[in-house]
């Protein structure tokens, strides 16, 4: 029964491109890291470049949920549990991936911005669609430049303030769980184009 199972959770994983967004969220993390020194400093770009790096590992988790078989899967089995583990296992390598890459610059406050902006994004693919799941958490993100500019970061633009912040990490968190909640018992939303 446990072979079935890890058989039935590698099969969901691969029609989802799991490994694909795993690769991608990887690329991600590197590119953060590559981008270091111009991440640095007290500067716009220095500061809203790891959010824009994170809504796109964000973007990239949500989009995986998204099912290639739409309405007959929903019948064949239930896969809340299938999502949650997906969800999870891109979750927590996109959290090691992006923390590694901000090591020596505040690698929680990268991980929390991850945790806020793939809630988000998860929001998004459950009432819009999974490929549009980039965008509230990219207008988001390029919202929080203004208050970044000013120098003026307050809860509204959480992802500018430092983890030591317990308020914004507590909204990043909440964010998350309404995100997994949503995405795990909904799914994604499928939009089907009418040929007519």
């Amino acid at each position: 029964m446990k072979l079935v199972a890890s058989r039935l959770l590698w099969l969901h994983l691969r029609s989802r491109r799991a490994p694909l967004a795993l690769l991608l969220i990887t690329a991600t993390g590197a590119l953060l890291r590559l981008l270091q020194p111009w991440t640095t400093g007290s500067g716009e770009s220095a500061e809203l470049l790891p959010p824009v790096l994170a809504v796109g590992a964000a973007a990239v988790i949500a989009t995986s949920m998204t099912s290639p078989f739409g309405e007959p899967e929903r019948a064949t089995y239930p896969l809340p549990w299938l999502r949650l583990a997906q969800v999870t296992a891109l979750l927590l390598a996109g959290a090691a991936l992006l923390g590694l890459a901000r090591l020596g610059h505040d690698p929680l406050a990268a991980i929390r911005n991850l945790a806020g902006f793939a809630g988000m994004a998860m929001l998004t693919a459950t009432v819009i669609s999974a490929p549009m799941s980039w965008i509230v958490p990219l207008a988001y993100a390029i919202y929080c430049g203004g208050p970044i500019d000013i120098h003026a970061p307050s809860l509204w633009s959480w992802p500018a303030l430092p983890s030591s912040n317990h308020a914004a990490t507590g909204i990043a968190l909440a964010i998350l769980g309404a995100g997994v909640l949503g995405i795990t018992y909904a799914g994604t939303r499928e939009r089907h184009c009418d040929p007519g």
